[in-house]
């Protein structure tokens, strides 16, 4: 059960009440200094049961409904506000546009499926064996012509996002590849423009699901050897055979990655992989160490050096505030992090590892007689307010907000399971407790909550900034 904080004061007497009238959201939205509950150009989705979600915006404020693949494990997640959510209950399947905050297409699933690609849709018709590609306005790109694979053939939406356009198609599941005539387009953003692709290379590795965009290069991936070749549109081969891999972009609802690649990573025979940019031109070398390709973050990848780390190489990184990924340097006594626009020293022994880390609190990994522990520490003082000690009866685990850290039990009696968290703010006061709900990390300072019939978002101290009834706990 929740505490309740009288924090209104007297002269917020009226807007309190207002609070009764309208959605907590609209409460919110009237305080100008407020943190908002996504970025700006995203929109959150809240789980209301039944694959259905309500839209919110940044400031709290429902805007609409759609269906999407949300439950009790995901209840809430972010879009851009550009994006085409998908949706399909083995009748029909219909695509949502965030930016008309309606659904722009519906169709009969058994005989056509959508996938989206963010801010656009590829639409294949399995009767006549035809594909389309629309907008996010529902606007209608590209009409391939009828019988475009074979009959019995089962072949799935694939498109390659390059800077001037798209790169689509139909790949297909076997060992055969689709006949030169019937391979994949290119389609300007704006639809205006076409052409077939013509090289066979290109077709046949389309058709096996294997190109994807890098600037406006086709990157092929050969599965039977590992390496990686770059093609212009014209099928002409301007890298070959490289042991590398490319750093894509992503965005939050689909899960998928426009591999419009940042940067391309090789390795060659003097054990040194080269860092190419989306021209091709090299911005930087770094020794292989390991044969675990470097990670990529914020624009920030290991193994290369970095003014905003104080010219040492980044190590590594680690979540700041459970928000983002931040660049990090080891360096004698702890870690040098980049992060809020500053280069901030981490004091840590040599024997523990850094795990996430807010404003007053970090989370460091320990090893002790071959078992791996966690400790949650004060970053002022480096003194351990909690370590994670798993047993038969249960364990603890810790997670560090925007001016909050939650520190969660985890009981087991038997067959039974529960956990109750505590949440903290930065000064180490006890904001609010919870004996049966799920909690998490938002942003923003924020915290995403299923408690009873209702899920939603709620600030530090427990109060409900938006939330819905979720048909699963009722």
């Amino acid at each position: 059960m929740f505490r309740l904080y009288k924090y209104m004061k007297k002269r917020m007497l009226v807007l309190a009440c207002l609070c009764l009238v309208f959605p907590t959201a609209t409460c919110m939205a009237a305080e100008e200094n407020v943190e908002k509950i996504c970025e700006e150009d995203e929109y959150v989705l809240l789980s209301c049961g039944d694959n259905y979600a309500e839209i919110y915006d940044r400031d709290g404020n429902r805007i609409g409904q759609c269906r999407a693949y949300l439950d009790e494990f995901r209840s809430a997640c972010t879009v851009k506000n550009n994006e085409i959510v998908v949706y399909s209950d083995g009748i029909s399947i219909t695509a949502f546009s965030m930016s008309k905050l309606e659904n722009i297409l519906d169709f009969p699933s058994e005989e056509n499926n959508i996938q989206a690609f963010g801010s656009v849709c590829l639409v294949s018709d399995q009767t006549v064996r035809s594909f389309s590609l629309y907008d996010d306005q529902g606007a209608l790109l590209y009409q391939s012509g009828e019988n475009m694979w074979r009959e019995g053939e089962y072949a799935y939406e694939n498109l390659a996002v390059l800077d001037s356009g798209y790169l689509l198609g139909m790949s297909l599941c076997n060992e055969e590849n689709a006949a030169p005539e019937n391979g994949p387009v290119w389609v300007s953003k704006d639809g205006s423009e076409s052409r077939q692709i013509t090289d066979a290379s290109l077709i046949s590795a389309f058709s096996d699901g294997r190109v994807s965009g890098f600037g406006d290069m086709l990157l092929i991936n050969d599965w039977t050897s590992g390496l990686i070749s770059l093609y212009d549109l014209d099928g002409n081969l301007l890298m070959d055979s490289l042991n590398g891999t490319v750093y894509p972009y992503s965005d939050n609802m689909t899960g998928y990655s426009n591999n419009a690649g940042i940067i391309m990573v090789m390795q060659d025979e003097d054990n040194v992989r080269t860092f190419y940019d989306r021209n091709l031109d090299i911005c930087g070398t770094a020794e292989v160490t390991d044969n675990v390709y470097p990670g990529y973050c914020n624009g920030f990848l290991e193994g290369l050096t970095y003014e905003e780390l104080g010219g040492l190489a980044c190590d590594g990184f680690v979540l700041y505030n459970g928000e983002s990924w931040q660049p990090l340097a080891k360096v004698e006594g702890g870690y040098q992090v980049y992060a809020d626009g500053k280069l901030q020293f981490v004091p840590l022994s040599s024997e523990e590892t850094l795990y996430t880390l807010n404003d007053a609190y970090l989370t460091a990994g320990f090893t002790e007689e071959g078992n791996y522990y966690e400790r949650l520490k004060k970053r002022s003082t480096g003194e351990t307010v909690e370590e994670s000690r798993w047993n038969e009866d249960g364990s603890v685990t810790f997670s560090l907000g925007k001016g909050y850290c939650i520190i969660s039990r985890y009981f087991q009696s038997g067959e039974e399971y529960s956990v109750s968290s505590v949440i903290y703010d930065n000064n180490r006061e006890e904001c609010f407790r919870l004996e049966t709900a799920q909690c998490q990390v938002w942003k923003n300072g924020y915290l995403l909550l299923n408690r009873g019939v209702y899920t939603g978002i709620t600030d530090r101290n427990g109060n409900w900034v938006i939330k819905t009834t979720g048909n699963w706990s009722e």
